[in-house]
């Protein structure tokens, strides 16, 4: 069980974090776009 958790965790940070992070950047880009008007 305990590999099979590991496995999980992993396939879900290699897909989880790199959406987490897009979303991060696409709003701190459009809140420094807003910023400068």
């Amino acid at each position: 069980m305990e590999g099979g958790d590991i496995m999980f965790s992993t396939l879900f940070v290699t897909i989880i974090a790199p959406i987490v992070v897009g979303v991060i950047l696409t709003l701190f880009s459009h809140w420094l776009n807003n910023r400068e008007k």
